[in-house]
C-alpha cells in the first residue's frame, strides 16, 4: 500500500496583497490628521491680524496727533538765571524758537548745545505737560578783564582763565593789561590760570596787607609783572613764567609788608617800589635824585657813605 500523505495543520494564508494595492481613496467630508488640525486653528488669524493692523494705525495716528498737533505743542518756555546770553538767546540756542511738541524735546540735546557757549557753565531742561519748557542756566562769573596792549579791547575771563566775551563793566573786576598783539578769541586762554589765580588773590589780599587797593596788572612781553596800585605808585614783581616763579609771588608780597613801617605808600611821591630780589627790596620816589659825589681833598681818604635802609635798584626793563 502507498503511504498515505499527511495532511498539514496550517490553514492556506489568504492573499491579501496590501503591499501591492495602491492606496484607497480618501473619504469624503473631514480628514482628521495633524496638518488638518493647524488648519482649523489658523482660520480665525485672518480676522486678529486685521484688527492688530487697525491698532497699529491708531497708535501711529495717536503719535502723530501728540508729535505734530496744536495740543501739546511748546507755548511757554521760561528761562531762569540767564544774565549774559539773554532769553531770547537761550531760546535760540535750544532750537525752541520755533513750534515744537513738547515731547519731542530733548534735554540732553539742548543742555550740551548751551553748554558749549562761552558764558554757560551748566544748564537744565524740564517739561512740563501740556506746553510749558523750563531751561535753568547758570553763567559763569568773569573775574578779570584782560587788555592786549594799552589799546586793547577789554575782554572778560572767567576763573578758568577763558575769554568769556567783551568786557561792558570794565571796572567791576580785575583789570590786566598784557602784551600788545592779536586779541584772544573766545574760548581763548591768554593768561596760566595758576597765574591768574594768583593776580585775583593778590588783588584780594592787598588791601588787608598794606592798605592799599589793586588797580589793576601789567604783564610785558617778556612776562614781567608789574602791579599798578589805586594811589598810583607801582609794583614790581619780575617775570612770571614758569611755576616757580608764579610761587615765589608769595615771598615777594611777604617783602613788601616787612617794608611797610618804613614806607609810606600813601605818599604822591612814592613811584614803585622793586620787588625782583624780595630779600633786598628797593623803593623809588619821584622826587629823589641821585646824591652828588663830592671831590676829596687831597691826601685824605674818601668816606664811605652810610647804607640806606632802603636801596634803590634799577629798573629791569624787557629787551
Amino acid at each position: 500500500m502507498k503511504p498515505r500523505k499527511r495532511r498539514s495543520s496550517r490553514l492556506p494564508r489568504p492573499d491579501l496583497g496590501w503591499r501591492h494595492k495602491p492606496p484607497a481613496p480618501r473619504l469624503a467630508g473631514q480628514v482628521w490628521s495633524q496638518s488638518n488640525a493647524v488648519t482649523e486653528k489658523e482660520e480665525g488669524r485672518p480676522q486678529w491680524r486685521g484688527l492688530a493692523a487697525v491698532l497699529a494705525l491708531a497708535e501711529l495716528g495717536l503719535a502723530t496727533f501728540l508729535f505734530s498737533g496744536p495740543l501739546f505743542q511748546v507755548r511757554h518756555v521760561d528761562v531762569r538765571g540767564a544774565g549774559r546770553l539773554g532769553p531770547a538767546q537761550v531760546r535760540s540756542i535750544a532750537g525752541l524758537d520755533h513750534p515744537v511738541s513738547v515731547f519731542s524735546v530733548d534735554a540732553a540735546t539742548i543742555r550740551r548745545k548751551l553748554t558749549a557757549t562761552a558764558w554757560v557753565r551748566e544748564a537744565t531742561v524740564s517739561t512740563e505737560l501740556p506746553d510749558r519748557v523750563v531751561v535753568a542756566v547758570d553763567e559763569w562769573q568773569p573775574v578779570a578783564a584782560y587788555r592786549a596792549g594799552p589799546q586793547g579791547r577789554p575782554l572778560y575771563l572767567s576763573d578758568r582763565g577763558l575769554v568769556l566775551g567783551p568786557a561792558a563793566d570794565r571796572a567791576a573786576v580785575l583789570d590786566i593789561q598784557g602784551p600788545a598783539g592779536t586779541e584772544p578769541k573766545v574760548g581763548q586762554a591768554p593768561l596760566e590760570l595758576p597765574l591768574l589765580t594768583a593776580l585775583v588773590n593778590i588783588q584780594r589780599q592787598l588791601p588787608a596787607l598794606i592798605g592799599q587797593t589793586v588797580a589793576g596788572f601789567q604783564v610785558d612781553g617778556c612776562g614781567n609783572l608789574t602791579l599798578v596800585t589805586g594811589k598810583g605808585w607801582k609794583a614790581l614783581f619780575g617775570r612770571v613764567i614758569t611755576p616757580e616763579e608764579i610761587a615765589a609771588l608769595r615771598d615777594k608780597l611777604a617783602a613788601l609788608k616787612s617794608i611797610s613801617t618804613d614806607v609810606n605808600f600813601n605818599s604822591p611821591d612814592l613811584d614803585y617800589v622793586n620787588l625782583m630780589n624780595p630779600s633786598e627790596p628797593a623803593v623809588k620816589l619821584k622826587s629823589a635824585k641821585p646824591p652828588a659825589t663830592p671831590a676829596p681833598s687831597p691826601g685824605a681818604s674818601p668816606k664811605p657813605s652810610p647804607s640806606p635802609s632802603i636801596v634803590v635798584q634799577p629798573v629791569i626793563t624787557c629787551a
